[in-house]
């Protein structure tokens, strides 16, 4: 240690000085990680420190068994998430059966963000048994800018042993490794790729109600490595694969709030091998990550990122919102299941994924009384907006599956809404009840939804963007013919993607009745637009008599969608001229959206 450094340790940690607050809005907490592993491999204990704002040194002794481990590697981060004005020394000191970090910045922890401190690597001794073998904190003190004790509390952590094997298995003994034999609720891909990958599961840490699991770069390196051998290969619509991360915790135990932790350096691995994406199992729900969340993820991360999900108490969430807002709120979220989902590193918050899209499986029993197709999940804005979001509940897995391309705050909420002209007993009813919870239809008046009646090309252009969350836009490029009405900014919005190219001569004639095939050609290409193209089994179009009667700008859309099952025909025809009702619409968004 240099001199400086010496004497600065003299400065902070001398006696003398007069104590001042230190303003803190939570005490500092010193989390150790847990690991695990098996014997004759690594295992990486990681130590984070929360809520270190204003805090100047930091002084932790930790102990473990050297009968049961070896300490192999003590990496003491230098400088991470700081200002590269800032000076920060960190020194390590070993010995059999303990070691010593100390930490010290010459300006403080200015936020309150989560600070990796070090990383210890342990090799887990031969002759171990499984089980677990703690790591404890045996010494902990830290002070602030005027060097008064921070009243530091900690959680130990512990070293889970799984197996016995003399070598180390695939996944350098950072959690069991398996293929999966069954996938977990939501593991439907959303774009009709089938998953298949590694499973990595960690034993999580309770504490107070939180869940902490670390994943280490080294844990995930050789799943990554059978990942790129097993990449789907063909002419075929590439297939998603996943590798699986389980956070577990054991029974009983409960939680509140989830959190998985793991090195950009290991996200940025998967996110290089093409269709490839990360599955979270955590203890609240599962997260499945496709490639370009992944990608967009480690685009905007630090080195260390970190997957949260909390369920909060409603006066959290209203207690952000605008006073005028928070009574109407309140009243529509009382009762209601609520998560808030992150994504952070030591740059900030990563609240948008750029065009990728994240998966959530949340489980969830039917309340009574409660149908199925009411289930809904609302966005929960800031500003005191709820907005519904493209989810669904599956009865067979008890559990609410949604598509996200952001994260924030939601809830599951519930909207039943009855026409007088739609029965239980008709074929169309839950796919219009589905539709109208979520407002995507809301009927045409008296409390009618007009099952028979014709649907218009500017009404099922709404429709088709209200489902999938496609908002209207303001100006920019449209029809001639758009007009200034509800649904002149769907037409922008559907011309400007290239979802619709109109009947000819810059018009879309949106009040004429829309025909099978010019509504399987628009679905047809917003599907492609969004990616989610999906694929099932279907007729091919050339089993069907009037095939030859399929326009040939419509040809490739009612093709593929025969093919793939999402439509079919009747009396051995796919019937491409006629026009399409508003039960046959709603039926064919809700087999769609439920896929």
């Amino acid at each position: 240690m240099n001199k400086y450094i010496a004497w600065l340790l003299t400065l902070l940690l001398g006696a003398g000085l007069l104590p001042v607050s230190a303003n803190a809005q939570q005490p500092p907490m010193l989390k150790v990680q847990a690991a695990s592993g098996v014997i004759g491999s690594e295992a990486a204990v990681q130590i984070v420190l929360q809520e270190a704002n204003k805090l100047k040194t930091l002084n932790v002794k930790l102990k473990y068994d050297p009968s049961k481990l070896s300490l192999d590697q003590a990496d003491v981060i230098k400088g991470e998430g700081f200002n590269s004005g800032w000076m920060y020394v960190s020194h390590v000191e070993q010995e059999v059966g303990r070691v010593n970090v100390v930490a010290v910045s010459t300006e403080g922890f200015h936020d309150h963000a989560s600070k990796h401190i070090a990383t210890l690597k342990f090799t887990i001794k031969q002759g171990a048994e499984i089980g677990t073998t703690p790591i404890t904190v045996e010494h902990l003190n830290g002070y602030y800018e005027v060097s008064i004790p921070a009243g530091l509390q900690h959680t130990a952590g512990a070293v889970t042993i799984e197996t016995t094997p003399s070598t180390p298995p695939p996944g350098d003994g950072q959690g069991s490794t398996d293929q999966p034999t069954d996938q977990p609720p939501g593991s439907n891909s959303g774009a009709g790729g089938v998953q298949n990958g590694t499973t990595l599961t960690q034993q999580a840490v309770v504490t107070n109600g939180t869940a902490s699991a670390v994943i280490t770069h080294d844990a995930v390196k050789k799943l990554v490595e059978q990942l790129g051998k097993t990449a789907s290969t063909g002419t075929g619509k590439p297939k998603l694969q996943l590798l699986e991360i389980k956070s577990e915790v054991k029974p009983g135990e409960a939680v509140t709030k989830a959190q998985v932790s793991l090195p950009k350096a290991a996200l940025a691995d998967v996110a290089k091998l093409k269709e490839t994406g990360v599955a979270l199992t955590t203890p609240l729900g599962r997260i499945v990550f496709d490639s370009k969340a992944l990608q967009a993820i480690t685009r905007q991360a630090g080195d260390n990122i970190s997957v949260t999900v909390e369920q909060p108490q409603v006066e959290d969430v209203v207690g952000r919102m605008p006073a005028e807002k928070q009574a109407a709120i309140r009243e529509q979220l009382a009762g209601r299941p609520l998560y808030d989902f992150t994504v952070s590193s030591e740059s900030g918050e990563i609240s948008k994924f750029q065009g990728g899209k994240a998966q959530l499986t949340l489980p969830y029993e039917l309340q009574p009384g409660e149908k199925p197709s009411s289930i809904n999940v609302y966005y929960v804005s800031s500003d005191g907006k709820l907005k519904t979001e493209r989810g669904r509940y599956d009865e067979k897995t008890k559990s609410v599956q949604l598509t996200l391309t952001h994260f924030s705050t939601y809830a599951i909420g519930y909207q039943e809404v009855a026409f007088k002209d739609v029965t239980g007993s008709d074929w169309y009813a839950d796919a219009v009840s589905f539709l109208a919870a979520r407002s995507i239809t809301t009927g045409v008046g008296e409390g009618r939804f007009a099952p028979e009646l014709a649907v218009t090309r500017g009404q099922f252009v709404k429709l088709l963007l209200d489902a999938y969350g496609i908002e209207p836009v303001a100006g920019g490029d449209n029809f001639a013919d758009a007009g200034d009405t509800w649904y002149t900014g769907y037409l922008a919005a559907a011309k400007q993607l290239s979802i619709a190219s109109g009947t000819g001569a810059n018009r879309f004639e949106p009040e004429q009745p829309i025909t099978r095939q010019e509504l399987m050609t628009l679905m047809y290409n917003a599907l492609k637009v969004l990616e989610e193209l999906p694929e099932g089994q279907g007729a091919p179009l050339s089993q069907y008599a009037d095939q030859s009667e399929v326009a040939p700008w419509a040809n490739e859309a009612v093709a593929y969608m025969a093919q793939n099952g999402v439509v079919s025909g009747y009396d051995g025809r796919i019937h491409p001229s006629l026009t399409a009702t508003r039960a046959q619409t709603a039926q064919l968004i809700y087999n769609l959206l439920s896929y």
